[in-house]
């Protein structure tokens, strides 16, 4: 009976383990997520999870973004399923999923028409819809924001407390906003105080409890092409000045679309790290299968990564 418990016991750590991919020891480095199911040789992006941590939505588009489509794949048994599309993607450019801290509702961004108007392309929403179980239950419902005439918001990110975060862009700059929500309304947008119109700042990820922020900037001085990059709230609604992540998590080429695992310790992000270099078949006359090599992950388009970001919240 002892060794029974003992197994189960051991059987539920491993699950645990395994859900997110690797143990925090594991993660201090970025790793590839789920390679050959969720990062294939397909161009993969974002990650959302429910709160158990059970089931996740991500992105898929072609190269040059002229169709995107949002995923879910399933944990189980500690490995994640075969991804499939979500019930209402496929019509128009569905992107960006996130799913609110209890679980209920799924908040993704569309160039959907709204309120009957005609189509527009690349005119993008936001839009939810109630998650049963973690599947879509409900046809995709507008979120309704006061949005300034000329300001259209993108890659929504909501707060335990209802407040969504998105950035918006200029015609130089793209800034990160927050509306508030009031007596279930949302408020008019307000920038953050660490946006200028010096920087391009955008796709941020907003922690549950709004104690910190990661965001993507392609012009402040980093690693490299796209950097992700932190602040943390102070008193006041004011923000610390960013904070570079760092050459282990930055390369020299272009990170992007964060997301956070449901205790908001490890960072998702896209990337192309892992790309096929040709010297030993060069040096080695070997020649490779073509069709193999198109269809790895290692093709060049963007995939998933994992890494811890503890060490960053021991920082403020």
């Amino acid at each position: 009976m002892i060794m029974k418990h003992l197994h189960i016991l051991l059987l539920t750590v491993l699950i645990s383990i395994t859900s997110m991919g690797q143990t925090d020891t594991d993660l201090q480095s970025p790793r590839l997520f789920a390679p050959d199911i969720i990062s294939t040789s397909l161009q993969e992006f974002n990650a959302s999870f429910t709160p158990d941590g059970k089931r996740l939505f991500f992105s898929r588009a072609t190269v040059g973004w002229g169709y995107i489509a949002i995923y879910t794949s399933e944990l189980k048994q500690g490995k994640w399923t075969t991804p499939k599309e979500v019930s209402f993607t496929g019509i128009y450019r569905d992107t960006d999923p996130f799913v609110s801290s209890d679980g209920s509702k799924l908040y993704f961004m569309s160039d959907r028409p709204v309120n009957g108007n005609a189509f527009k392309d690349f005119a993008y929403s936001f839009f939810y819809v109630e998650l049963k179980n973690g599947v879509p239950n409900s046809e995709p419902v507008p979120v309704k924001i006061p949005l300034p005439e000329g300001l259209n918001g993108l890659y929504p990110s909501i707060s335990k407390n209802g407040n969504i975060y998105f950035h918006a862009r200029n015609n130089q700059t793209a800034d990160i906003y927050v509306s508030r929500l009031n007596n279930n309304s949302y408020e008019t947008p307000e920038k953050l105080s660490f946006n200028t119109n010096e920087y391009n700042d955008y796709d941020a990820i907003i922690s549950k409890d709004e104690s910190f922020i990661i965001f993507v900037s392609s012009n402040r001085k980093g690693q490299g092409g796209s950097d992700l990059w932190i602040s943390y709230q102070e008193e006041n609604n004011q923000w610390s000045e960013p904070i570079n992540l760092g050459k282990t998590i930055n390369s020299a080429g272009n990170e992007g679309a964060p997301g956070l695992s449901p205790d908001n310790k490890t960072l998702f992000f896209s990337g192309t790290r892992e790309i096929i270099q040709r010297d030993e078949w060069i040096r080695t006359g070997t020649k490779p299968s073509p069709s193999t090599i198109l269809n790895t992950y290692k093709n060049g388009l963007m995939n998933i990564y994992q890494v811890s970001i503890t060490d960053f919240l021991k920082q403020k």
